[in-house]
């Protein structure tokens, strides 16, 4: 029985640089070689869907930005080149804006705000929940 190593769940903005950088060194003619993804992928313990993503992701990151370049394999080169490489923001992956923390709610504004409602607008918890616009989890 073969067994696999366990999957991260993200990877970090090093290792998405360089799974990047090498993805970029495996092209011909602006597009990677085949088998590229299934080679790179077991290095960052994640499944070669995930290469190919990050590597068309990238693709499309680059293209935006560099709108001067008419030849492909010249967009390409450039990133390989240490001198024209691109900042550790270009790779990051964006879940740390996602999942900024838990909102927390002022309890002394939420009981007076409740207590001034009617009673028959806040009988029920849904009710409630949406009177004060407030998920009804943290009700």
């Amino acid at each position: 029985m073969v067994r696999h190593p366990k999957k991260e769940l993200e990877l970090s903005t090093t290792n998405r640089k360089t799974a990047c950088h090498m993805v970029l060194a495996r092209c011909e003619d602006g597009a990677p070689t085949r088998g590229t993804f299934a080679n790179i992928a077991p290095l960052f313990s994640v499944a070669p869907q995930t290469a190919a993503r990050l590597s068309k992701l990238f693709r499309t990151k680059i293209q935006s930005t560099q709108d001067d370049h008419d030849d492909d394999a010249d967009t390409f080169a450039c990133l390989l080149d240490k001198s024209k490489g691109l900042p550790d923001d270009f790779f990051a992956s964006g879940a740390t804006k996602r999942r900024s923390g838990k909102f927390v709610h002022d309890r002394e504004e939420l009981k007076a705000t409740a207590w001034a409602l009617p009673f028959s607008k806040c009988r029920k918890l849904q009710h409630l929940a949406a009177n004060l616009d407030i998920p009804l989890t943290t009700v």
